[in-house]
């Protein structure tokens, strides 16, 4: 007897069904089976899955705790269980096909039925619209609060499916039926224009034409009273057919040829505190010319990559006559999903003009009619605060002409690799820009009073412009001066005080937050690591040993970290970082891991940095202990074949062993200090 395929229903009550049997799930489970369930056949990271199981807030070991519910999830199939949901890296995938899945099959119907609609053949309209609007049994995926994006999708194409029901029972004849449908629907949807128009058609098709006006005149008034707008000119000329007592079919459309086109002028207002950055507009300046017509500005949070992304496009903004797009992709907002294409092709086809009843549904139809639009445009689209490459891929306009500008916290090498992206790093300021800024945002005079204090302001806040801001605002509201606050920020610490009250997301904190979240756990503890003894650079086998693993992986996870710019490269190759993530880190590592785990992560530290000392002093001949410490499991040393190699490495990491033995000295374990101090006395 052949297997019944499993079947799995997410408009509504999740329902999962192996050969026909239901299968119980618990919240949790429910809620990651659902979120696999919208990406079937494809790999979910841990991360995306714990992001959208327990939101910005994730529990401790979150990475533990999905790793349990999906061996739960797998019982709870049955013997299919080990077959259907597998493990890929970095995350799981359900093997589903979207056939299997009412979401997918609900979409492709509604597509089919509105692809009918505009050819005329309104009875499969009706069939495809109808047996869309079958499948949906309540409100989807109510397991999942964190998915109000895609709850939101789902129901619009609910709405667009009533609607699309609704005019095919019109262009049958069945006025009151039609009639029927859109009294709910526009009960339900008071200012949704498309189906009142419908209602008012049904209505004078039904020969209750005086109704039909008074739906336009409710509308008219709720819209005036709650929007302060009019109904659209397409709503307009219907009504006056009405009161002539024309017809709909008498009616000529109007081409979209001869409609006016609209012009957007969507850029936010250029930044008012903006200075310096002449080398990086000079570099984003040599893109344009670029037949790609893609620059890309990335750097770390609190940097202003948004600030120079904006001031440039409002100054080569009328080199595009046909205007300026602007998206917020939300790639790291604590308060909402990052966009995807889904969401942000229908606002920028509306921003081109094009009437929402005007956009086709599916991916693939609105991505050709966006760039139809573009083909012989210039556009400026700016498109700020992105996470995903593959996102802004489906954005760029076909042909050249328009300019796509891009800011991104990750590096977004692909952009630059596959497809011509022109990559500007915005970082810190350099000291003339800091102080000029702080000038702004203070006065220029309070600098000229306390010429040292704004100079040592300007470096506790590593030269950042977010921190700079924020700095800049506490002076200026609250009596005092910059001595004062330079002695707040020393004494309170930085991150505590850098931030704007009543404004959350204007935080040095909170900002750096955005970044670490995105990181997956094993790296925040990579991360963590840096932040417990002092210095702002370690090798990368330094930490390794701080960590407790080996040099490939470690180097691999702060990679993920360097494409985040929460770590860079200094000039010798090593990972780097500011005084300000150095702070940050440790506040994590306080906050995340306990004492036990925080004294073994410095015991393999400065056992390292021992151990490697006396490795390089008999490298050269110069120390030979009588009894060797013993090493601390995981650190890891250096061992050196020659002398030449020993006193190359002890170069470059006198600063971070100074740092160490002022650590071991302050905090402990007090035994490194005399112990790395013994073992330098030579070198």
């Amino acid at each position: 007897m052949p297997r019944t395929q499993p079947r799995f229903r997410l408009l509504g009550p999740l329902d999962v069904r192996i050969e026909e049997n239901a299968v119980t799930l618990t919240g949790r489970q429910r809620a990651l089976c659902a979120m696999l369930l919208l990406h079937p056949g494809r790999v979910v990271s841990v991360e995306r899955l714990a992001r959208g199981l327990w939101g910005e807030d994730l529990p401790s070991a979150s990475a533990s705790r999905v790793r349990a519910l999906v061996a739960e999830v797998r019982r709870a199939l049955g013997p299919a269980g080990t077959g259907l949901l597998t493990t890929r890296q970095p995350g799981y995938m359900l093997r589903a096909a979207p056939v299997e899945v009412d979401v997918f099959v609900f979409e492709d119907l509604v597509r089919e039925g509105a692809r009918a609609g505009a050819s005329s053949a309104w009875a499969q309209a009706y069939r495809h619209h109808d047996e869309a609007l079958s499948l949906w049994q309540g409100d989807p995926l109510p397991d999942l609060p964190t998915m109000e994006t895609e709850r939101r999708r789902l129901t619009e194409l609910r709405i667009a499916a009533l609607e699309g029901r609704a005019e095919a029972d019109l262009q049958l004849g069945r006025s009151a039926a039609a009639v029927a449908e859109l009294v709910r629907l526009t009960s339900q949807y008071p200012l949704r224009e498309r189906p009142h128009a419908l209602l008012m058609r049904a209505l004078q098709r039904d020969g209750r034409t005086s109704e039909a006006l008074s739906v336009y005149t409710t509308l008219r008034r709720r819209m005036v009273d709650e929007l302060g707008v009019d109904p659209s000119d397409e709503l307009e000329a219907l009504h006056r057919r009405l009161l002539t007592g024309k017809t709909a079919a008498d009616a000529t459309a109007v081409p979209a040829a001869a409609q006016e086109r609209r012009v957007p002028r969507q850029l936010p207002r250029a930044p008012r505190r903006f200075v310096g950055r002449n080398a990086e507009l000079r570099r984003l300046d040599a893109s344009r010319p670029a037949p790609e017509g893609l620059a890309l500005v990335v750097g770390p949070a609190g940097a202003g990559k948004t600030a120079l992304a904006l001031y440039w496009a409002h100054r080569i903004a009328s080199g595009f006559p046909d205007g300026q797009l602007f998206l917020d992709m939300r790639g790291f907002d604590a308060a909402a999903e990052p966009m995807t294409a889904e969401e942000a092709l229908p606002l920028l086809l509306q921003g081109l003009g094009s009437a929402p009843r005007d956009i086709p549904l599916g991916l693939e139809a609105q991505t050709a009619l966006y760039r139809t639009l573009l083909a012989e445009r210039q556009v400026l689209i700016v498109l700020d605060d992105v996470a995903d490459a593959s996102v802004v891929r489906r954005l760029l306009p076909a042909t050249s002409g328009s300019l796509t500008v891009v800011t991104s916290r990750h590096k977004l090498s692909g952009l630059v690799t596959l497809d011509g992206a022109h990559r500007v790093l915005c970082d810190l300021l350099d000291s003339g820009e800091a102080l000029e800024l702080l000038g702004v945002a203070v006065g220029p005079q309070a600098v000229a009073d306390a010429p040292e204090a704004a100079a040592r302001l300007v470096e506790l806040c590593d030269r950042l412009p977010l921190a700079l801001c924020v700095a800049g605002s506490w002076i200026g509201d609250r009596p005092g001066n910059i001595e004062t606050y330079v002695e707040e920020l020393a004494e309170r610490g930085r991150l505590a005080r850098l931030h704007v009250e009543g404004e959350e997301s204007v935080a040095v904190r909170g900002a750096l937050d955005l970044s670490y979240a995105t990181l997956p756990d094993e790296a925040k503890r990579v991360f963590r690591s840096l932040g417990l003894v002092p210095g702002t650079g370690r090798s990368v086998r330094a930490v390794a040993a701080a960590a407790g693993l080996d040099g490939t992986r470690t180097a691999d996870l702060l990679g993920l970290a360097q494409r985040v710019h929460l770590v860079r490269n200094s000039e010798d190759g090593r990972p780097a970082w500011h005084d300000l993530v150095h702070e940050y880190a440790r506040e994590r590592a306080f906050a995340e891991d306990g004492q036990a785990e925080r004294d073994e992560t410095v015991d393999r530290l400065l056992d390292h940095y021992l151990q490697s000392v006396v490795n390089a002093a008999a490298a050269c001949g110069m120390y030979v202990p009588h009894s060797r410490p013993a090493a601390v499991d995981g650190s890891t040393p250096r061992v050196f074949r020659t002398q030449e190699e020993a006193v190359d490495w002890f170069d470059a990491e006198w600063d971070d062993i100074a740092a160490a033995i002022g650590h071991a000295a302050e905090q402990g374990p007090a035994r490194y200090t005399w112990q790395l101090v013994d073992a330098l006395q030579d070198l």
